[in-house]
């Protein structure tokens, strides 16, 4: 039988419809739910698929799962995006509840099958995975039984569901029979993993680090509780002298309402920063991205750019070029209440 790829490395057409359908359709006209009692030994419930409860320690468990197998294929340091990954794992538990109720299962000659595909692809052995296991915490055992889902999953998939469906058509149908199935076995999430750290609408913002004019190292991070508007800017960048201003009267405003400003200057040194400081009375923090590591990692090709980053430290927006008065009050009073609600 043809096997997937890890579950979580499957490339998911309409996974975000998939999930949104099944959210808003699955709990009763948009009647809220509450969630199940904790269990003692298996966690809170993060979700309901259908009224079968999937616990923290199965999560968590999937969780490492994916870790290891990107450890296995991947770089050694290399972080999963894991509200891709808990996607993934829900879908993979409803395929296979329905598979079980179809009475359809995998033998484990079909799983041990696939380990060795597995290993095959990343050239490693039985004993580099061992190693890979120990060090994200996970049993043999446990890895046998995520594992054995992905497999499942995948094998029903395209044994039953999409059995004899053209490649072209898959997607659709799949998210036919997913937006069908949900009827009468409804999802209900009563979490979300973090965010995964980068640069783009929705991740967490990666942390900056840099010194200020004084020399002291400011963090993106220790300002978290705030919204924040990080700026990068440079002195010779007319259009970033047109919106210090903006910028300055901003800050002013709002800094007592839970407004931070961090103004990140790009590639040039203290004193002309210091100079230009001055000149504009600026009193929000700057900072200086001397050999512009910071501004490479943010992917600013282009200044001014401007990051609205949440109080949870999620970026919310991203204007590059000159801030409109008008649309910067706009989005700020939307992270502002936010802010105020949780001060």
């Amino acid at each position: 039988m043809p096997l997937q790829r890890p579950f979580f490395l499957r490339q998911l057409p309409g996974i975000v419809f998939l999930l949104v359908a099944l959210l808003l359709n699955g709990c009763g006209g948009g009647r809220q739910v509450t969630p199940p009692p904790p269990s003692d030994e298996l966690g809170i419930v993060v979700a309901l698929i259908g009224e079968q409860p999937v616990y923290e320690v199965q999560w968590d468990q999937a969780r490492r799962y994916a870790e290891a197998t990107l450890r296995l294929l991947g770089e050694p340091n290399a972080t999963i995006d894991e509200q891709r990954v808990f996607e993934s794992f829900i879908e993979d538990m409803f395929i296979v509840q329905e598979a079980s109720a179809q009475g359809f299962f995998v033998d484990k000659e079909a799983v041990e099958l696939e380990e060795q595909r597995l290993l095959s692809v990343a050239g490693k052995t039985e004993a580099d995975l061992d190693e890979v296991l120990a060090e994200v915490g996970l049993s043999r055992s446990a890895w046998e039984a995520e594992l054995s889902r992905a497999v499942t999953a995948g094998a029903y998939l395209d044994e039953v569901v999409l059995a004899d469906v053209p490649p072209a058509q898959r997607a659709a149908k799949r998210a036919a029979w997913l937006q069908d199935k949900k009827e009468s076995l409804p999802v209900r999430l009563f979490f979300r993993p973090p965010a995964a750290i980068g640069v783009r609408v929705g991740d967490r913002a990666a942390d900056i680090e840099l010194p200020d004019l004084q020399g002291r190292v400011l963090r993106l991070s220790d300002m978290r509780g705030k919204a924040v508007l990080v700026n990068f800017w440079a002195t010779w960048c007319l259009p970033c002298r047109d919106e210090m201003p903006l910028l300055q009267a901003t800050y002013e405003k709002h800094n007592s309402q839970g407004l931070e400003i961090l103004g990140v200057n790009v590639g040039e040194d203290r004193d002309t920063v210091q100079k230009f400081v001055a000149e504009f009375g600026l009193t929000f923090p700057v900072v200086l991205d001397r050999d512009q590591k910071v501004a490479r990692r943010y992917r600013v090709y282009g200044i001014p750019q401007t990051f609205f980053i949440t109080r949870e430290g999620v970026i919310d927006f991203v204007v590059t070029g000159v801030l409109r008065a008008s649309l910067l009050e706009e989005r700020l009073q939307e992270l502002l209440v936010s802010a105020k609600l949780d001060s």
